[in-house]
């Protein structure tokens, strides 16, 4: 063996015991706490390596492959143990600065005390310590040692060694524990809402830019972080509980948008903005504005448009008369998803909302809290209807009400299709004041709610307008075939031709020539579909006279043509066929079951019928309920989407020839929006019906359907039911 080789072997010999006695020590180091001894072992060994490495280093490699594999393993080793000795650092966040007065002895012996920078942090479990700094980093740092900011330290020195990274302080301040904010005490300060009835007080970072202090809302979710939990960390978080059932929005829907409800809009006007825009002249009388209001009637009639157009006309008001731009608050509540099974989460939800509309009307902005649905929240308590959770959430709404914080520029209103089920205590006066019907539209109502979908800019055919001012003969089939019940609808839309200045005069008969080839075609479409309604048309065809009453409409602008089309529109669908016919002709058409029906000169067939279904009332009396006494704007504007989607499918089977949306388009989309009525879900029960139709006095007792499919009812009694379809 050389010389070399034998030294090589005594180095690896000697290695191999200093790798056994380290791994004893790890062991030992894994086994329990950090024990100083071992430390102190694992560092002898260290030097006895660093020993081995250099002797190592000055051997001559060139005679031994094997040094260099040697010399590997000795330096891995020596890493290692480097890794284990790092002295452990914290984190901790900064609380604010300090100095220390410490003795410091100078050259020739004397003592002086000296200030030296210390800082308080907030340890991890919320404890507070104080440490020195190194002098590089505060002398380089020293700008970014503000409140809130996370320093590395050691806590066996009690010293801070650096700060870490703007990256790494944004992640580290994303974990940690969601809270909400209750309320914003000062710049430097918020109060947060732990759990239910925990609040504490943390600091807004100082580092924090004005951006993010603008997020800080009540309400609002943020993270109080582990590294730092006397200090709000990331936020807002994505909508989660309360702010997932809640629409906060700046509406934009006015008065001027909503038609059909003239008087309703006159009385929230009258008890809402008045009080706002002449607040001195009403405390002068001691008259105090009112907190709430509640909007009921049949669903689809334009509550929730009301409740928005109140925020946003108010603040418009309030604009105008300040000088001043005046932004309006919309918190739409979703009333069955507010529920929660877990006592008492209801209504800490409920407080939240009127916390956070109270911060919002703070900036003296109007703030409107809209309860939609609101019996299924509200419910009467005692009523066995539900599992008596209103026992609480009621009287939780009622304290928010009337609590000793006033509700300066907040408003409540609810709405409900079943108001006869929510408690009476919140609709006493002093609650909700104001207690409005959003009843169903009348001819003219429905007139003025078409007038806002259908009007210049809405592609209209060019036989009605063709940029030039004409007089537009029409022949007026309905009067023609029922003249007593066309007269009744024309007398109820006098006011709709006074107010708008339609001119329209009769001009006598004329002759109308129906397109055979598009009506024959029209026909056999029927055939595939409704074999019986193609023989109707059929028969009407045959039996169609050549001559018709003729009516002459002034056109002298897009928006004349547009009344007109209209006006024609809700005609049709006021019309109450067979209502003022004899009783002999009315048994006659019975029997032969007679629908008054018509081909236009395009060659579209139209049906006038109306009928619904006939209630019986408990003494014995009868009435006859039409399509139009279950008509709402919701169903309004479905027609007039309709109607819309017939022309654009006519635009484009006619290669772009025929554009724009016709007479028959309307009649054709209030035929479909009736007859989908008749297959949707029922009720069965006749004092559902009463409320259903708004018909109040005598009980329903019977209902008999004229339309749709008959079913078995299962209410006790004799009365059947027919489908109501998603407006009644």
């Amino acid at each position: 063996m050389s010389n070399h080789e034998a030294v090589l072997k005594g180095m690896a010999d000697k290695f191999a015991r200093v790798n056994k006695r380290l791994q004893d020590l790890f062991l030992r180091l894994r086994s329990g706490p950090r024990d100083p001894e071992v430390v102190e072992s694992i560092i002898a060994e260290q030097r006895e390596l660093t020993k081995i490495f250099d002797d190592l280093v000055k051997l001559d490699a060139s005679a031994l492959a094997d040094l260099q594999k040697l010399r590997g393993q000795v330096k891995k080793m020596i890493e290692k143990l480097n890794a284990i000795l790092v002295q452990p650092f914290q984190t901790a966040t900064l609380l604010r600065g300090d100095t220390l007065q410490v003795p410091k002895q100078n050259d020739d012996g004397s003592v002086v005390m000296e200030n030296v920078p210390v800082f308080w942090v907030v340890g991890n479990r919320g404890e507070m310590v104080q440490l020195t700094i190194d002098p590089d980093v505060y002398e380089k740092k020293k700008a970014r040692l503000v409140p809130g900011q996370i320093v590395r330290f050691s806590a066996q020195h009690a010293h801070i060694f650096d700060i870490v990274s703007d990256e790494l302080r944004d992640e580290l301040m994303r974990t940690g524990q969601e809270v909400s904010i209750d309320e914003i005490l000062n710049a430097n300060e918020v109060r947060i809402a732990v759990r239910m009835d925990e609040k504490e007080v943390v600091r807004i970072p100082a580092w924090f830019t004005d951006e993010m202090r603008k997020r800080i809302r009540v309400g609002e979710k943020w993270v109080r972080p582990v590294v730092g939990p006397a200090f709000l960390g990331y936020g807002p978080l994505p909508k989660s509980d309360v702010a997932e059932v809640l629409l906060e929005e700046v509406p934009d829907i006015s008065f001027d948008q909503i038609g059909g409800l003239k008087d309703q809009i006159g009385k929230i006007r009258d008890a809402v903005e008045l009080p706002y825009l002449y607040r001195e002249e009403f405390l002068d009388h001691g008259l105090p504005a009112p907190k709430g209001v509640l909007l009921y009637g049949p669903p689809g009639c334009g509550k929730t448009l009301i409740a928005k157009a109140i925020a946003n006309n108010l603040a418009a008001r309030l604009s105008e008369k300040l000088k001043q731009i005046v932004t309006g608050y919309f918190i739409n509540i979703k009333g069955p998803e507010l529920l929660n099974k877990y006592v008492g989460e209801t209504e800490r939800k409920i407080r939240e909302i009127f916390a956070m509309a109270r911060e919002k009307a703070s900036q003296d902005a109007p703030v409107v809290i809209f309860f939609d649905e609101m019996d299924a929240l509200f419910r009467q308590r005692g009523s066995g209807i539900s599992s008596d959770m209103e026992s609480t959430i009621v009287p939780q709404l009622l304290a928010e009400i009337d609590g000793v914080e006033a509700l300066r520029n907040v408003i409540v209103v609810g709405a409900s299709n079943r108001q006869d089920l929510i408690d009476p205590a919140v609709l006493r006066p002093g609650r909700l004041d104001v207690k409005i019907e959003v009843s169903r539209p009348d001819a003219a109502g429905a007139f003025d709610i078409l007038s806002i979908y259908l009007k210049a800019g809405v592609p209209l055919h060019k036989k009605y307008w063709d940029d030039k001012p004409h007089a537009h003969r029409m022949p007026n089939r309905l009067m023609d075939l029922m003249p007593e019940q066309w007269r009744a609808v024309d007398e109820k839309l006098r006011v709709v031709r006074e107010t708008r200045g339609i001119k329209r005069r009769f001009v006598g008969q004329g002759v109308v020539k129906i397109d055979a080839v598009a009506a024959d075609r029209r026909i056999k479409e029927m055939l595939l579909f409704d074999p019986e309604k193609a023989e109707r048309a059929r028969k009407a065809l045959q039996a169609q006279p050549d001559t018709w009453s003729h009516e002459e409409w002034q056109i002298d602008s897009v928006g004349d043509a547009w009344n007109m089309l209209i006006y024609k529109a809700v005609e049709a669908m006021f019309l109450h066929t067979g209502a003022m016919a004899s009783d002999a002709k009315k048994k006659k058409q019975e029997a032969e079951n007679v629908i008054h029906s018509f081909f236009t000169r395009e060659g579209s067939y139209i049906e006038a019928d109306n009928q619904f279904l006939e209630i019986t009332y408990e003494k014995g009396d009868k009435e006859i309920l039409y399509h139009s006494d279950f008509l709402s704007g919701a169903a309004l504007e479905s027609m007039h989407r309709r109607a819309k989607k017939y022309a654009v499918k006519r635009y484009i089977e006619t290669a772009h020839r025929e554009r724009g949306i016709m007479m028959a388009d309307l009649w054709n989309a209030t035929r479909d929006e009736f007859r989908e009525a008749e297959d949707l879900p029922n009720t069965a029960n006749p004092d559902d019906w009463a409320r259903i139709v708004c018909r109040k006095g005598q009980r329903i007792v019977y209902v008999k359907p004229l339309k749709g499919e008959v079913k078995q009812s299962a209410y006790e009694g004799p009365a059947e039911v027919v489908n109501t379809g998603q407006y009644l």
